[in-house]
């Protein structure tokens, strides 16, 4: 087996961890919409632990033995490779400081709280930033993959990153909307009840018709 055929196979091992990592992501971003307790809570974000040391170590072997293989065989300069190389840099971006940061400041909270779930640990919990910035990624994710397979020129290779980028935007939507109603509702479950006229006994009305 030659050099460039182990790092090769290293790259796409690692691939793989990436995706599987994000697999683990998703399902955690699940668990911590629908926790309704500090436990189920923490027991939630602990999986985030697994899927960013699962990640980052598999995001580190896709760049280095990319980095090789392009140097090698394409060359940096090379459409595709070059619009691919962006496109992991702004996929990692986004997961640190969009991700990583919220993450972080969760778990903080979580640790820190020993009472019932408040208002904010809720918003926090179903914040649409980390539904955003996991579809983003995962639509940049297969931007590369698509940089990789077709090997495109300029043109087709930034129109299809755009695409990419784009089509994570609008899958995000929904998200968005989903927090914006969930902002609302406790203003409707917030409304006084409604005001009921005093229990008055039959015995009571007739005796005050008689009168």
């Amino acid at each position: 087996m030659t050099v460039y055929a182990l790092v090769e196979f290293l790259h796409v091992l690692a691939a793989m961890g990436i995706f599987a990592a994000a697999a683990l992501e998703w399902s955690t971003l699940g668990r911590l919409r629908r926790a309704e307790s500090i436990e189920q809570a923490r027991a939630a974000a602990a999986g985030t632990r697994a899927s960013r040391a699962i990640g980052g170590l598999s995001m580190g072997v896709v760049f280095i033995a990319g980095m090789y293989l392009s140097g090698t065989a394409w060359g940096i300069r090379t459409p595709w490779v070059a619009v691919a190389l962006a496109s992991f840099i702004l996929l990692g971006a986004i997961g640190g400081v969009v991700t990583g940061r919220r993450m972080t400041i969760l778990g903080k909270q979580l640790a820190a709280s020993h009472d019932a779930l408040s208002a904010e640990l809720r918003a926090r919990l179903r914040d649409p930033f980390l539904i955003a910035s996991f579809r983003i990624r995962i639509a940049l994710l297969a931007g590369i993959v698509f940089q990789m397979v077709a090997k495109p020129q300029w043109t087709i290779a930034l129109t299809s990153s755009g695409a990419s980028i784009a089509l994570g935007i609008l899958a995000s939507i929904p998200a968005w909307r989903a927090a914006s109603t969930a902002v609302a509702a406790p203003g409707v479950l917030e409304r006084p009840p409604p005001q009921t006229q005093p229990y008055t006994s039959t015995a009571a009305r007739t005796g005050r018709h008689t009168s």
